[in-house]
């Protein structure tokens, strides 16, 4: 029993080294000036490593601040013109990461859904009619 242990062990150490090996490979960095929201939690500024964990999962890692988060995306057809970008919805001072436009072919090209936050936020502004949506785009290297 120790040994199908064993080997299971190491066949799944050996899958998830192959992964991230592939996923550094598409992994795009991009220095953030303020705080942002993915998913349903609170990101702080610093600079972040973005890569594709499967086809409908990306990661998120910040070394810095030792913060990283796991999110669903889905494929986005879009195409950057001006290389990788992260594309954020600013709503009142609040902003929520939307997509990540690698630029290139076999590059993080998801958008990502709308959050809970992201949502009330939304509700929020409507209601006070300030109507202070509008979207940042950060350039990545």
């Amino acid at each position: 029993m120790k040994r199908i242990i064993a080997i299971a062990l190491f066949t799944a150490a050996s899958t998830l080294a192959v992964a991230n090996a592939f996923a550094q490979d598409h992994a795009i960095k991009a220095t953030m000036p303020f705080g942002f929201a993915v998913g349903n939690k609170v990101m702080p500024p610093g600079t972040y490593t973005i890569n594709p964990v499967t086809n409908n999962v990306i990661g998120i890692r910040n070394l810095e601040n030792q913060v990283s988060i796991l999110n669903t995306s889905t494929p986005d057809s879009n195409q950057s013109q001006n290389g990788a970008v992260l594309v954020f919805d600013k709503i009142g001072g609040d902003y929520f990461l939307r997509e990540v436009l690698g630029g290139s072919a076999g590059a993080v090209n998801v958008n990502l859904p709308l959050s809970k936050a992201e949502k009330r936020a939304r509700q929020r502004e409507a209601f006070a009619q300030n109507h202070s949506e509008s979207q940042i785009t950060i350039a990545m290297r």
